[in-house]
């Protein structure tokens, strides 16, 4: 038996260049991504990550969550500290077309960068 490794594929994506690893979609300031949602799942790490299918790719594009994002996604942190569908806003889900757009970057209560996301949902 000999082990092999294995990718499934798909090409993460960086906003702004700044840390943006070999390999990486980068979503400049002011750009977007518009694709198919192939997949939405769970991760302790990133709350959510996406699986988009996109034109501007021919691998799909890995988005992993960060808080703004997903509050825009429609998701909310449970009283248990999982994200779930918020009851404010219909939720993207797997089969939505969406629009991510980079608006820049801002500071949070803390003092911290965060990334400016905006979500559209064509419904």
């Amino acid at each position: 038996m000999a082990f092999v490794a294995q990718n499934a594929g798909g090409k993460f994506v960086a906003w702004g260049d700044k840390k943006a690893k070999e390999n990486s979609y980068i979503v400049k300031e002011g750009e977007n991504i518009t694709g198919k949602v192939l997949k939405i799942k769970d991760s302790n790490t990133y709350g959510k990550i996406l699986e988009v299918k996109s034109k501007e790719s021919e691998e799909p594009l890995i988005i992993t969550g960060t808080t703004i994002l997903i509050r825009e996604l429609g998701y909310i942190k449970d009283d248990k500290g999982k994200f779930v569908p918020s009851s404010s806003v219909k939720p993207v889900k797997e089969g939505d077309i969406i629009r991510i757009t980079f608006k820049g970057m801002i500071k949070t209560k803390r003092g911290k960068d965060a990334y400016d996301l905006m979500v559209e949902v064509d419904r």
